[in-house]
Parts: C-alpha cells; sequence; structure tokens
C-alpha cells in the first residue's frame, strides 16, 4: 500500500509540468536536483517517495550528449607557423623560471619576452607584472610555438597584472594536480590593466583560468581592465574541481569592450559545498559595459560527464549569479552588465541548467547562437532587457521575475 502511495505522489510531482509556466524539461531537472538533494535527509515513506521522483524523472529526461570530437576550425588554440624573431635588444630570449621572472621585472614598452622551449615551475603565491606597455608598443610573453613551453603552476595564481598593454601568446598554462582549493587562477588582471590580449594559449586545470575585476586607484575608487581581448584559446579541465571557490574558466568583473571571441572553454564542473556545484564557462558582470562574447564553443561536458544533477554548468553569462555592491564599477550593482552582445556561439551539453543566463542584463542582444542539450535560456529581474535574434534553441526562453525580451526569428527545436 505505502509503495502504491509512493509511487503516485512520484507520478503526481512528475506531472505537474502540465500545470505550471515551465517546460517538462524544466519540472524533470528540478525534480532530479529536488530528490537528489533530499533522498538522504529522508526515510520511510518520504525517501521512497523522492526515490521513485528521481527514478522516473531520470527515464524521461534523456537529453543528447554531444559528441567529443567536434569541428573546432578556428576555434580554439592551434600550432601555427613559427614566430619569426631577429636580432633585437627588444626580443629577450629565457631559458628558465628566474630568468623569466628578471625579465618581467625589468620589461620595458615593446619588449618582447621568448621562453625557450621548456617547462617553468612557478611555486610562487604570484608573479607580479606592474610595468606598462605602450600603444603600439606592448610587452609580450610568448613561446615562438604553441606546444615548446609549459608553465607549471602551483601557487594561487600565476601572473597578477596590474598594467596596461601586455600580451600573452603561443603558452601552456597548466595547474599542479591536488591542490584544486588553492589554485586559483593562471592571468588574474586587475586595476589599471587595460588593453591586455590574451591568444593562442592553452589554460588547463585551474579554478577561475583567467580572471578580471576591479582594484582601489589613489583615489579610493575602483579602477577595471577595460579593452581586454581574449581569443582563441583552449580553456578546460581534466577532473572536476574540488574547492568552495568560484570556478568558471573566463571570470569578468565589470570593465569596458570585453571581447571573448574564438575560444574553446569545457568541462569545468566543480563540487563545492556539500558535493552542489554551480559554474559557468564564462561570465561578465559587476557593473561591466559593452562587452563582447563571439564565436565561442562552450562544452558543459565534454570529457569529463556530470556526476549528479547538483552538478550545475551554464554556458554563457551576463550577470553570473550577482555581484556585492562593494565591489561594482557604480558601487551599486543596479546592472550587472549593460549593452552586451552573444552572437555566433555554440553552448552543448548544459544538462542540468540553461546554457545562456541574463542576470540584471540590460539591452542585451543574443543573436545567432546554437544552444543545445540545456534548459534553453535565462532571462532575470526586470532590469534585464533582451532581444533574441535568429537562434537555434533545443530548450525555452524563460522571463523571470519581470525581465523583457523580444524574440525573433529563433528555431526552437
Amino acid at each position: 500500500m505505502y509503495r502504491l502511495i509512493a509511487i503516485l505522489l512520484a507520478l503526481i510531482c512528475i506531472g505537474t509540468a502540465t500545470f505550471f509556466p515551465y517546460s517538462k524539461d524544466d519540472v524533470l531537472v528540478n525534480a532530479l536536483k529536488y530528490s537528489h538533494l533530499n533522498i538522504p535527509q529522508n526515510e520511510g515513506l518520504h525517501r521512497f517517495a523522492l526515490s521513485k521522483v528521481k527514478q522516473i524523472a531520470s527515464a524521461l529526461y534523456r537529453p543528447t550528449i554531444y559528441p567529443k570530437v567536434i569541428d573546432l576550425t578556428g576555434i580554439g588554440s592551434s600550432v601555427k607557423q613559427p614566430m619569426y624573431l631577429t636580432d633585437s635588444p627588444f626580443h629577450i630570449k629565457v631559458a628558465n623560471t628566474e630568468q623569466l621572472f628578471a625579465a618581467i621585472k625589468a620589461a620595458e614598452p615593446g619588449e618582447h619576452i621568448v621562453l625557450q622551449p621548456g617547462i617553468y615551475v612557478i611555486n610562487q603565491p604570484q608573479v607580479p607584472i606592474l610595468t606598462n606597455g605602450e600603444k603600439g608598443a606592448p610587452i609580450t610573453i610568448s613561446a615562438v610555438q604553441l606546444g615548446e613551453v609549459r608553465l607549471l603552476m602551483s601557487g594561487q595564481e600565476g601572473f597578477a597584472v596590474k598594467a596596461r598593454y601586455w600580451k600573452f601568446e603561443n603558452l601552456i598554462f597548466v595547474g599542479a594536480k591536488g591542490h584544486d582549493g588553492a589554485i586559483e587562477h593562471a592571468i588574474h588582471l586587475s586595476g589599471d590593466a587595460d588593453f591586455v590580449e590574451i591568444s593562442n594559449n592553452q589554460f588547463i586545470n585551474f579554478n577561475a583560468h583567467i580572471k578580471s575585476n576591479g582594484a582601489p586607484n589613489s583615489r579610493g575608487e575602483l579602477d577595471f581592465p577595460d579593452g581586454l581581448l581574449i581569443a582563441n584559446n583552449d580553456i578546460y579541465n581534466q577532473w572536476k574541481r574540488n574547492t568552495k571557490s568560484p570556478a568558471s574558466p573566463i571570470d569578468i568583473v565589470g570593465g569596458d569592450s570585453v571581447i571573448v571571441k574564438n575560444n574553446f572553454i569545457a568541462d569545468f564542473g566543480k563540487y563545492g559545498r556539500q558535493g552542489y556545484g554551480t559554474t559557468y564557462g564564462a561570465f561578465m558582470k559587476g557593473g561591466g559595459i559593452n562587452g563582447l562574447f563571439d564565436n565561442n564553443i562552450v562544452m558543459c561536458e565534454w570529457r569529463l560527464p556530470h556526476t549528479s544533477p547538483l552538478d550545475i554548468r551554464v554556458g554563457l553569462s551576463f550577470g553570473n549569479g550577482g555581484t556585492g555592491s562593494q565591489f561594482c564599477a557604480d558601487g551599486k550593482c543596479e546592472y550587472e552588465h549593460v549593452n552586451g552582445t552573444m552572437r555566433n556561439n555554440t553552448i552543448l551539453n548544459c544538462v542540468n541548467d540553461v546554457g545562456i543566463y541574463l542576470n540584471k542584463a540590460k539591452n542585451t542582444l543574443v543573436e545567432n547562437n546554437a544552444v543545445r542539450s540545456s534548459l534553453g535560456v535565462d532571462i532575470r529581474f526586470e532590469q534585464s532587457s533582451a532581444d533574441i535574434v535568429g537562434n537555434i534553441i533545443e530548450g525555452r526562453v524563460n522571463q523571470r521575475n519581470g525581465a523583457s525580451a523580444s524574440l525573433s526569428d529563433n528555431i526552437f527545436e
């Protein structure tokens, strides 16, 4: 008798999809999350009913997982022809970590620090970069060709960039294994680190591989890195991060005209608190303006399967989960982002949540993206407004908590 009652309760829970303004998949995914979280905390009939909810929802929710092998032409890093470097006093060749640090400390505008082939072990908590390059004369750190140089990092962050006009190219950044809670960033930009370019690199095994945020200036006001270019990089992890820290590969707080394009971003799950981990492939928040996500491929699941319904991975976001007012450009965070654009991106396998999330994102254009194997798109809070144009979406567009959106020429599958 109890078994029959439990099964009926489970069917009623699943059947509510018909009566709520959500898709069936929304209800199934939320049923999976709720039951997975609460089964261990219950016993008897309640536990049995929750187990049946999970069993039935699992049977009904069968998202397609797109393959590990996809066409990455023009996306991510690539081995190009070696750089041709003439003999010049501006070309500074380094062959070990000590020489690299010395070259960074002594760098001048227009110099190119060229790492010779090998592995460079960086154990320091951070490597500060404080000298400004100049427009037309950036300071570059690179290998001659991608694959020749690996930077093995075990400190909290690798390069801590607080200066303008630097460029990082043809490098492989690798976070050491066994230190998930301590290895945060490969590159951390802050304050006046404007016009930094990060291109044709690989970033493997960090929490937030590339991080950008504000820092106080001499007047006590926050300066944010502006005009950043993050292009043609591979950014992923080889295991789920076991950390309570934010674990989103590209984490941008504030800033004007940040461009993130042609990157391959994948496998960014984390365990987090009580196994409940929410991560994003890339986001911009904190009062930023004029941000652009263009022609990226984001695979929430590539080689690392989701481990539970609470392994929540979202593809791209303007707004993320929000920002404390003290960290925002305007000191208020009325808007997380204004005038942002997402176009030509492919977002795959975000099976436990949405592929695109807009949170207090004003005047956003979401155009010509393919969002597959997720719940679709969420637009949240009355501060959010968006034009959703010409996208292919497996799922729905959900306007929540007073958000507004205009939809045209989209294909829903």
